[in-house]
């Protein structure tokens, strides 16, 4: 438990330096949420079955459905104690933005996350904010 909880503030203490439009955090069922100027939701997951298959989830809500999001998610592998990109998937589009269930076979021995950006522009096109996600890190196998 100390060290999940541990795990969990050092996210948000990451997240928090990589995006200054993070102004508070909450403590509620689901664990510590940083909460946004515009992103009203921003989850991500990643899990990794037996055959190696990774399976990658982000979505991004803004709180203005004339906001556009720009949302990216990296698959990062860890090799020799740093993290390098392996797949990119990216998707835009207005109020909320997914990309759902993006699939990719990856190499055994070695520990799997994902990383989510979404940038937030107004109908005008103005950025509004930018917020980043992790997810756990999972290994295979």
């Amino acid at each position: 438990m100390k060290r999940t909880l541990a795990f969990l503030l050092t996210v948000i203490m990451i997240v928090s330096a990589a995006a200054p439009a993070v102004f508070a955090v909450e403590i509620g069922d689901e664990g510590i949420q940083p909460r946004y100027t515009r992103l009203v939701t921003f989850d991500i997951d990643l899990s990794i079955d037996a055959k190696g298959k990774t399976t990658s989830y982000a979505c991004a809500t803004s709180s203005s459905g004339s906001d556009k999001i720009n949302l990216t998610m990296e698959l990062q592998q860890k090799v020799d104690g740093k993290w390098k990109t392996i797949k990119t998937w990216t998707n835009s589009g207005t109020f909320s933005v997914s990309l759902d269930d993006k699939t990719w076979y990856v190499a055994e021995g070695y520990e799997y996350q994902t990383v989510a950006t979404a940038y937030v522009y107004n109908s005008n096109g103005v950025w509004q904010e930018t917020a980043s996600a992790v997810s756990f890190v999972e290994s295979y196998p």
